[in-house]
């Protein structure tokens, strides 16, 4: 049975039961990560892109990190939130990770530019309830640089390393005590855009929905 995971317009498809596990477990212990080909349904993805197109973008500066331009907020955005928190994926997570139970994924839109300086310097990511974090790329073409590295805390040697240019495609990986990762500059002319973001502790999903909806009613 192959091993897949994939998020489709009405649930996420997980194949290969305890020998999928098993195989993620042992890459994401070893490599600090696991990727996934084709996370996203090439249907549901090519949608995502065209919206995606024409998009607005901001500059963002991320404390201590480095500078992005996010997609401000719009219904694109909302899709891939109800995609992301899936029971059915957080389970697989929690199966991989050895996480504790997870209350949401909470992620943005960003996109790195060629030729800007634009990155994701070296950090941890150890904060608010953080225990994995998923990548995704959305880029309509293959990009240059921007790879994926980890290094232990201020070590010289990079530990281990992925590029992830498949569209569609994720990569979960690791935060942890001792553990830093980045994303190097990109250096073709192709945009990077991923959905990015980690999975939480708290709060849980259909709890910041409610929050969502009251703060929304409050203000109609």
């Amino acid at each position: 049975m192959p091993h897949r995971i994939q998020l489709t317009r009405s649930h996420t498809v997980f194949e290969g039961g305890e020998s999928a596990i098993a195989s993620w477990r042992a890459e994401y212990r070893r490599c600090h990560w696991v990727k996934w080909p084709g996370l996203i349904e090439p249907s549901l993805l090519a949608l995502l892109q065209e919206k995606i197109s024409s998009a607005r973008f901001f500059d963002k500066t991320n404390v201590d990190v480095g500078d992005e331009s996010r997609m401000k907020p719009e219904p694109t955005s909302a899709v891939l939130e109800f995609l992301t928190n899936d029971n059915v994926l957080f389970d697989v997570v929690r199966a991989i990770t050895g996480c504790g139970p997870v209350g949401c994924f909470r992620g943005r839109v960003y996109r790195l530019l060629p030729n800007t300086g634009q990155m994701s310097d070296w950090h941890p990511d150890l904060s608010e309830g953080r225990m994995a974090t998923l990548s995704i790329n959305l880029s309509a073409e293959p990009y240059q640089g921007g790879i994926l590295q980890f290094r232990e805390n201020g070590g010289p040697n990079i530990v281990s390393q992925v590029a992830n240019t498949g569209a569609g495609d994720g990569v979960l990986f690791n935060i942890a005590e001792g553990l830093e990762h980045r994303v190097t500059p990109l250096t073709g002319t192709v945009p990077r855009t991923a959905y990015a973001g980690w999975f939480l502790r708290e709060p849980q999903f259909a709890s910041l929905l409610r929050k969502r909806l009251e703060e929304a009613h409050a203000t109609s």
